[in-house]
């Protein structure tokens, strides 16, 4: 175990070596306990600081009375498990320690992480989770986000509240033509032809109200802060969806999993099949930097684009099976990259 500032209580970083979670004790259930309540929805508005658009917010509501739930008392800032048994996420934390930004969990039994489990790490700066049994990360978050948006539209519409009309005309219009949204690829293609529209994404969100017994409620929004993500040394056999949602997104460490696919059905769509749009994801906008895609077993690159709107300046695709280096478009896709001064390693 080992306390970094111990003269603070508690500490601000804390590494554990070995140990046995208490989960009874970082799970939802405390927070029930100290009257605290999540609730998560959609919501519509502007993002991205460089090039505004319209945003499908997942959005987690946390509300709670400062009297029982104090979460100024927590002062920690830093957190890695090492060699722990950890076989569910410590949701708690995420929400008591407002000051918490970096989670790293490595050599666990952890499997799973659900999409409560990303919203509520939508604060972390950094969050790690390698050297373990991953194979799922959110894996039907559009699944909970386009059904969250249809209840979200439907009430809009039926009491007049949708919020940015010029912004949401042509999804207004979508909606009230195809009833119910069933697949994310139908807003991209939509958006992507919209003339009014200024674009079209999905991302992650907070909202917590500072304290529930006061006067005015006092909400603050806040847009996910992950700059640094690492799944390496897991079991993952594709990229996950929740990656588009992390606007803020700027390392991305997938290396030494199982990921034999680059490209997944829901990320197409026509005009035409022939000329079909792919992506590996659909974004993070502006922000992703650096994609870590090593020792995994991807057979080809392809020749669609591998992503949108994203200005990667590092790709490593090293150490995957052979044929990835000698695929149809290699080199225009080496060359794509040489051209803005990036570096990719095939």
């Amino acid at each position: 175990m080992t306390f970094r500032h111990e003269h603070f209580y508690p500490p601000y970083h804390v590494e554990l070596i070995g140990c046995r979670i208490h989960f009874d004790l970082l799970s939802f259930g405390q927070l029930i306990h100290e009257n605290v309540s999540t609730h998560e929805s959609v919501e519509l508005a502007m993002f991205g600081p460089i090039k505004p658009r319209l945003a499908a917010q997942y959005t987690e509501r946390l509300e709670y009375n400062t009297s029982s739930f104090k979460p100024s008392s927590c002062k920690l800032m830093s957190l890695v498990l090492r060699s722990c048994i950890v076989v569910y996420f410590p949701i708690y934390l995420n929400m008591k320690c407002f000051n918490l930004v970096n989670m790293q969990l490595i050599d666990t039994p952890l499997n799973v992480i659900s999409v409560s489990n990303m919203v509520g790490a939508m604060s972390l700066q950094q969050f790690t989770v390698s050297h373990s049994n991953l194979t799922e990360a959110a894996e039907n978050i559009y699944d909970i986000v386009l059904d969250s948006l249809n209840h979200y539209l439907d009430d809009a519409i039926a009491n007049g509240t949708v919020p940015l009309r010029n912004e949401t005309d042509w999804l207004v219009r979508l909606k009230k033509q195809y009833g119910r949204f069933t697949w994310q690829k139908m807003l991209f293609k939509a958006s992507d032809e919209s003339t009014t529209g200024g674009g079209f994404t999905f991302s992650f969100a907070k909202r917590r109200i500072r304290d529930e017994s006061a006067e005015s409620e006092k909400w603050e929004l806040i847009p996910s802060q992950l700059a640094t993500l690492n799944f390496s040394y897991n079991r993952l056999t594709k990229i996950p969806n929740l990656v588009s949602l992390l606007g803020n997104l700027r390392e991305l460490d997938l290396s030494h999993n199982e990921i034999s696919s680059l490209y997944d059905y829901d990320m197409c769509w026509p005009p035409s099949y022939e000329l079909a749009r792919c992506y590996w994801f659909r974004g993070p906008k502006d922000s992703l930097r650096k994609l870590d895609l090593s020792y995994n077993r991807i057979p080809f690159i392809g020749v669609v684009s591998p992503w949108f709107e994203v200005n990667l300046q590092y790709l490593d695709l090293s150490h995957n099976q052979d044929q990835v280096s000698k695929c149809d478009g290699i080199q225009e896709f080496a060359t794509s990259f040489e051209s803005r001064g990036a570096k990719p390693r095939l």
